[in-house]
C-alpha cells in the first residue's frame, strides 16, 4: 500500500532515507560495507513490493490497463521512490552537522511533542477524531464488502475470482478486525496517558498509534 498512494509513498521515502542515513552513520569508516548494506536495503524493499504485487501481475486475468498499472508499480514507481530516497539521503558527514530547527518546530515540541505540555490532550483529540472518521466511513463500507463478498479466495485471486458458498475463507474477520482496532483506538489513550512511567505515557502511545495505522492500511489493502 505504501507504493500505491502518494501519502504512504512519502512516508516510505522518509523512512527509507532515515534508514540509509543510519547505515551511513554507523558504517562511516567502512565504505564498502556501508554501500553493500544500503544496496541490500534497497533490494529488499523492492522485493517486498514484488511479493505483494507479483501475484496480481501474474494472474491471467490481469490484462490491459490493470497489467500496465501493476507492472508500473513494480518496475517504475517503486524503483523511482527507492532511487529518490537513495539520492537524497544525508551522508555521514551531513548527519554529523548540528540540526537547525525552526521556531515552529521548537514550539511544537514544547507543547505537543512526546514530552510536551499538552501531548496528552493532543493524542486524545486526534484519536477521538480518528475513531469518529474511521467508524463513520470504514465500518459501513466494510459491512457492504462483507455482505457482497462473504468469502475470499487465495491472495492472487482477489479482485478476479469470486467465492460464495464453497471455497475460500470467510471475509467477516476483516470487518471485526477493523472494529476491534477502533475499540482499541478509542480506549488506549485513557489507559496509557495516565501512567506515571514516561515509557507507557509517551513512547508506548506512539507505538500503539503506529501499529493501529498499519492495521487499518493492511486490512484495506488486502480487502
Amino acid at each position: 500500500a505504501a507504493f500505491q498512494a502518494p501519502p504512504f509513498a512519502m512516508v516510505a521515502v522518509v523512512a527509507l532515507r532515515d534508514l540509509l542515513r543510519q547505515v551511513a552513520t554507523t558504517y562511516a569508516t567502512a565504505p564498502c560495507r556501508k554501500r553493500a548494506i544500503q544496496v541490500a536495503v534497497a533490494v529488499l524493499m523492492w522485493l517486498m513490493t514484488a511479493v505483494v504485487v507479483g501475484p496480481f501481475a501474474a494472474n491471467p486475468s490481469a490484462t490491459g490497463s490493470t497489467a500496465v498499472l501493476l507492472l508500473g508499480i513494480l518496475f517504475v514507481w517503486t524503483p523511482g521512490l527507492i532511487a529518490y530516497a537513495w539520492a537524497t539521503a544525508p551522508s555521514a558527514a551531513a548527519a554529523d552537522r548540528p540540526i537547525v530547527r525552526s521556531r515552529v518546530a521548537l514550539l511544537y515540541d514544547k507543547y505537543f511533542g512526546l514530552n510536551g505540555k499538552y501531548f496528552g490532550l493532543k493524542v486524545q483529540a486526534s484519536q477521538l477524531l480518528s475513531v469518529v472518521l474511521q467508524a463513520w466511513t470504514r465500518l459501513p463500507l466494510l459491512g457492504v464488502f462483507v455482505s457482497v463478498h462473504p468469502r475470499l479466495g487465495p491472495f492472487a485471486d482477489l479482485g478476479y475470482v469470486e467465492y460464495y458458498d464453497e471455497g475460500g475463507s470467510p471475509s467477516a474477520p476483516i470487518f471485526w478486525t477493523i472494529f476491534a482496532a477502533l475499540v482499541v483506538n478509542a480506549l488506549y489513550p485513557a489507559v496509557l496517558l495516565v501512567q506515571r512511567d514516561a515509557f507507557w505515557s509517551r513512547r508506548a502511545v506512539a507505538v500503539v498509534d503506529a501499529a493501529l495505522d498499519l492495521v487499518y492500511s493492511a486490512v484495506f489493502f488486502f480487502a
